[in-house]
This record gives structure tokens, sequence and C-alpha cells, in this order.
């Protein structure tokens, strides 16, 4: 058994997320099964993963964390933005999954994670920190990734983005015409969709908000930049399919189940692919990118405020290069 006691550092803090600095190789499913199974106590009493602590707090953990499913420090090469004492910002590739899908038996975000904070990052002590996740992107949505390096750090990022001071864009393309400049306003709920699905439904669903701005126009497609002011599961890709402007590729939400690739065909007209020949596709993933984060972090007792910009990547600059030379804007438009 492991005991733990709250100190002022960590006053304020929700059990799961002590838990996970204190067991940074363990699984946050890991810790939700001890926790659900009467395994943690405070005080004597059982905890759940959203109670808060105080200092002075004790808190047993009747395990032995070898015995744990345990994410394994690995090498992997990460493009880091941005870096420092408090937090890491990297340019999630597309595939990479932010959170553990169900039944997986790796996490190799988890995995890169550890290793490039213990090892390989200029900050790196050579002691084991957990990567605390402060927001989500969706498995094949690129972009800048904001990871704390502490539950200080967790909990006032999360303040943040409740506050609505972090600012997210996306740059998305589209299919259609959307206006120049437009708020997008949708409450969204899970309630009554398909597995994985999220729905507008204005009587069961939350509040959300996305403004846009379109930013190059072409014959049937659209560069669109996203800024929800909101933090909805999938907010963006629904909002866009909502108002008409789905993306260009989106097996969720594209209006066509079908529709996960972008093929040259579709694009240039009169093109006919050589017979025999496979087609490669242009993207192959939902054709959004999370393109700056803007957020405050401090360095010793200063706060600054931080800018992140991730580049645009290879398949989105080559569906942008081939809309330039086959599907410009029509002179009428």
């Amino acid at each position: 058994m492991d005991s733990f006691t709250v100190t002022p550092e960590d006053d304020g803090a929700r059990l799961q997320d002590f838990l996970a600095a204190r067991y940074p190789t363990v699984s946050v499913g890991a810790l939700r099964k001890l926790m659900s199974q009467g395994n943690v106590l405070i005080n004597g009493v059982q905890g759940t993963r959203n109670m808060t602590l105080h200092a002075g707090d004790t808190i047993d953990v009747d395990a032995d964390a070898s015995d744990l499913p345990a994410a394994l420090p690995r090498k992997m090469d990460f493009d880091v933005l941005y870096e420092d004492e408090w937090c890491v910002v990297i340019n999630k590739p597309a595939g990479l999954a932010v959170v553990p899908e169900r039944e997986a038996e790796e996490y190799p975000l988890m995995e890169g994670m550890l290793y490039y904070l213990q090892h390989a990052s200029p900050f790196a002590t050579g002691e084991m920190v957990r990567p605390m996740i402060v927001h989500r992107l969706d498995k094949d949505t690129t972009g800048a990734l904001l990871i704390a390096k502490s539950i200080t750090a967790l909990r006032d990022f999360s303040e943040q983005f409740a506050r609505r001071t972090v600012q997210k864009e996306y740059l998305a393309i589209v299919r259609g015409r959307p206006p120049r400049e437009a708020e997008l306003s949708f409450p969204l709920t899970a309630k009554g969709a398909r597995a994985g699905r999220i729905l507008v439904n204005h009587h069961y669903g939350r509040p959300a908000v996305t403004r846009i701005t379109t930013e190059e126009y072409f014959d049937g497609y659209a560069l669109v930049r996203a800024m929800p002011l909101t933090g909805r599961t999938h907010q963006v890709r629904v909002h866009l399919m909502a108002s008409g402007y789905p993306l260009a590729v989106d097996p969720l939400y594209s209006g066509r189940p079908s529709r996960t690739t972008l093929l040259l065909p579709e694009l240039k007209r009169g093109y006919r692919p050589k017979r025999d020949q496979e087609e490669r596709p242009l993207i192959a993933r939902q054709a959004l990118h999370a393109h700056r984060l803007t957020f405050n972090t401090r360095s010793v007792d200063t706060i600054n405020r931080v800018r992140v910009e991730a580049p645009l990547p290879h398949d989105m600059q080559v569906v942008l290069k081939m809309l330039r030379k086959y599907r410009p804007q029509r002179e009428s438009e």
C-alpha cells in the first residue's frame, strides 16, 4: 500500500490528476478502475476521480504499482513547437490518438512523451514526468496539442480553457461556398447519436459557438479558419456540416459515409487515371488542422502570452495546390 499526504501545492487538485502524477506510467483507465473498486481512500473514505483534494488530506492506495497496466517510455520523434518549464506543445500527426482507444494495448502518445520529458527535453532532469493532457484533438486531426508537465500547470491551463482565454484556430478545407465571416451557433449532444458521433439538438444540446472566416475560395471548395469559442466534442466538424459546408473529407460528417478520401479526378475535370493503376488519394483523413493555439504560461513569477503555430501538413498543402491549379475561383463569383 502507498500513502500520500496532500501538500499545499496540490490543494484543489482532482484525485485522478493527483494519482496520475504519482504513478506516471500507469494508465488513467487503470487508475479509474482502482478508484471504482474502492482501492483508493481519502481520509479513510472511498475516493472518486473528480473528488477535490485539500492540503493535509491523506490518500491510501491499496495496490502494487508494479502490477498495474503501464505505459513504458519509448523513444519517438515529436515535432515540438514550443516548450517551457510548465508545458510542451507538439505538432500532433494524423493517426495518433490523444487518449487510448478502447481495448488498445498501447498508448503511443503517452509512451513517447514519457521518454521525451525524461530524456530528450531541454528541461529533462532524468526524473520521470507524467504528461498531463490538457485538451484533445481527434485522432486524424493534425496540429498544435498542449501538454502540461505538472498538476499545477494542468489546473492553470484547464482554468484558462474554462474561462475561454485560450484561443484555438483551425484550418479546414470544406465543400461549398461559406460566407466570408460568420458565427455558427448549434447546440451539440451525443444523446441519440450513433457511437462516436455528435448531433445538433436544440432541445438537449449544450451551447456551442464557432466563428469562421473564409481565407480562400475555389470552385466548389474553400479554405476556412474556424475559431471555436466553446470546446465541445467534434464541434468544428459538426458546425461546418450543419451550416452546409462539410469538410472536404470526413467519414463521419461529410454527408456521404463513403467519403473517406479526396482523389485528383474529383478536382481535375476530364482527368482519367491510367488503367490498372490505383489512384492515390490526395488526402485520406478529415481535412482539419489545429493551426494556432494562444494561451498564458509562466516563467518564474511572470505570466507570458504565447501563440504557437503548427505548419500546415503535407496532405492539406497538396490539396490546396491542386485546388489552386484545377479549381480556381470562377470570375463570376
